[in-house]
């Protein structure tokens, strides 16, 4: 189970030191007054459940996926919705450092 609200997609990143899943938050809040400004997780397989382990911010946050770069593994996601909901967000790669 994992908590929160917005979660759209899921990717899963086998570290050196672990298994992980990253989750993409997308919207909350109501038709009227939706809210794109999130936080999305990075959890971490621990005693039988995930655990988060780190955070970063996503503005309407449609996908993620994981690749390698030789030794080192990416994670792209990408973004749809600025806080004033326009369509116009940068997409982001961070380095996945454990």
């Amino acid at each position: 189970v994992l908590s929160g609200k917005g979660g759209r997609e899921l990717a899963v990143v086998h570290g050196g030191t672990g298994l992980y899943l990253v989750r993409v938050n997308f919207i909350i809040g109501p038709r009227e007054d939706p809210r794109t400004a999130l936080s999305s997780q990075v959890y971490r397989w621990e005693s039988g459940q995930f655990v988060v382990v780190a955070e970063f911010p996503t503005a309407g946050g449609t996908d993620v996926a994981v690749y390698a770069e030789g030794d080192d593994i990416l994670v792209a996601i990408s973004n749809s919705l600025t806080p004033d909901i326009q369509f116009s967000t940068d997409s982001i790669i961070y380095r996945f450092n454990e």
